[in-house]
């Protein structure tokens, strides 16, 4: 599990992570120019045979009205990303993360939300520091 988050999970087949901390101050940028990055967050994933929608929501939270960096929803196919979250990787690692909510659920693995954190953080890890292999498996 990445630091500065903890899980929670709500009924209705809803699973998020929590803000630890609000704090939002630094930009992502572009190291050569100093100019502020942002990556294309795809606006649907292709899972199981279904398209899941990606949102972006201000100040999301869980039914107890707690902040999420991000939540799964099974039943609505959606994943719903702070918008204002601290960083575009803290962005990215957590939509790999609700996407592996997704498989495990799909799969049906019985694993704690702690496990499926930590094989979340590992797969995003592997793919962000090999950007070949990316290439090699979209162009396969």
């Amino acid at each position: 599990m990445s630091a500065g988050r903890a899980p929670r999970v709500g009924g209705g087949g809803v699973v998020g992570f929590v803000f630890l901390s609000r704090k939002r101050k630094g930009v992502a940028k572009n190291k050569k120019n100093g100019i502020v990055a942002h990556m294309r967050l795809p606006k649907a994933i292709r899972m199981f045979g279904r398209n899941w929608r990606v949102e972006l929501v201000k100040d999301l939270k869980c039914e107890q009205g707690r902040p999420l960096y991000g939540q799964c929803c099974y039943t609505s196919d959606t994943i719903k990303l702070e918008k204002d979250a601290p960083t575009e990787a803290q962005r990215a690692d957590t939509l790999v993360h609700e996407i592996m909510h997704n498989v495990f659920y799909q799969c049906g693995c019985k694993l704690t939300h702690s496990q499926e954190s930590s094989v979340a953080t590992a797969v995003f890890t592997i793919l962000r520091e090999n950007p070949k292999l990316v290439s090699f498996i979209t162009e396969a």
